[in-house]
C-alpha cells in the first residue's frame, strides 16, 4: 500500500479537500456486503488448519442521488449458507456471530446461494 498522491488528495477542479468532505460522485449505487464465516477458537495460531466457510451471505444495496448526500436503501439480500467441510458450527462461532446451527443446517450451500444472489442482482437491474 502506498501513500495517496497529490492528485488523490485533490478534489474537483484541483481544490484541496478536507478529510470529511464527501468524495466526488462516481457511482449511483453502493453494494455493502458483510460475510460471516465459520470460526474456531482452537484454530487460531494453534497450527490447526480448520477450513473457513461462509455461513451468512448478506448484501444491502443503496442508491445515492445527485446533490443528495443521503443514501437511500433500495434492497436487501440475506441468506445463510450450509457449511460443507465443517458442517457443525463451533460454540465459539455461534456465540460470536449469533447464528444458530439450525439456521445453517436448513440453508443451501454457497454455490446455490451465489446463484440466488446473481438472480437478485438481476432483479435490481445491476446485471446486463
Amino acid at each position: 500500500m502506498q501513500a495517496p498522491s497529490k492528485r488523490d488528495i485533490a478534489g474537483p477542479g484541483g481544490k484541496r479537500r478536507k478529510a470529511l468532505d464527501a468524495p466526488p460522485q462516481e457511482f449511483d449505487y453502493l453494494l455493502v456486503m458483510d460475510f460471516e464465516w465459520s470460526k474456531s477458537l482452537s484454530g487460531f495460531g494453534a497450527g490447526v488448519q480448520i477450513p473457513l466457510e461462509i455461513i451468512e451471505f448478506p448484501a444491502v444495496l443503496y442508491r445515492q442521488r445527485p446533490r443528495n448526500p443521503k443514501l437511500e436503501l433500495v434492497a436487501e439480500f440475506q441468506r445463510y449458507c450450509r457449511p460443507v467441510k465443517t458442517p457443525l458450527l463451533s460454540p465459539f462461532s455461534m456465540e460470536l456471530t449469533g447464528i444458530k446451527q439450525e439456521q445453517v443446517s436448513a440453508a443451501e450451500t454457497l454455490p446455490v446461494v451465489l446463484q440466488e444472489f446473481e438472480v437478485w442482482l438481476g432483479e435490481q437491474g445491476l446485471l446486463q
